[in-house]
């Protein structure tokens, strides 16, 4: 399919949308950033459930403090299970996308281990999701703190006159 067409009356090249958005859609160019970030965990459900053909089944959420409910536990295995092939697939689809160039940003916390310091993505990160082959390719993690000696000073700030017009191209 052809690309979508970019908003040529402002002169914006650049499309900024959700995966669920880009289905169906190409692009020359894909940037899929912030693929390090924790995924939404599961909230504290009272109640789960689950359809079955012999009718619905259901467990509550145990008490605080108390005892491990195997069903709950069971049913929340699927939902994470569920939860975690739809975002492959929805990585999947974004991935997809790109025609030329594929861009994945993330950058996943570092953990020391008695050989140094290695990649950690959190499981639930879309990072997580694609480690396997991208791990092999990423530099050597490093200690926090440890990439440069003293941070970067940023410029100072500077506000723009009231009437500022960009200049004509």
């Amino acid at each position: 399919p052809e690309p979508p067409p970019a908003d040529t009356a402002n002169g914006t090249r650049v499309q900024v949308m959700t995966m669920h958005k880009a289905k169906g859609l190409q692009f020359d160019t894909v940037i899929l950033p912030g693929l390090g970030r924790r995924g939404r965990g599961a909230s504290h459900e009272l109640l789960r459930w689950r359809r079955r053909d012999r009718g619905l089944l259901i467990a509550p959420s145990p008490s605080p403090g108390g005892d491990p409910d195997p069903l709950f536990d069971y049913l929340k295995r699927l939902e994470a299970e569920e939860s975690g092939a739809e975002l492959g697939r929805l990585l999947y689809v974004a991935c997809t996308r790109a025609m030329s160039r594929l861009h994945l940003i993330g950058a996943p916390p570092c953990a020391e281990t008695k050989d140094g310091y290695e990649w950690r993505p959190p499981s639930t990160s879309s990072l997580a999701r694609l480690w396997g082959v991208l791990g092999a390719e990423a530099p050597a993690a490093t200690a926090p703190g440890a990439v440069g000696a003293e941070e970067a000073a940023a410029p100072p700030l500077e506000r723009l006159p009231t009437g500022y017009a960009p200049p004509d191209v």
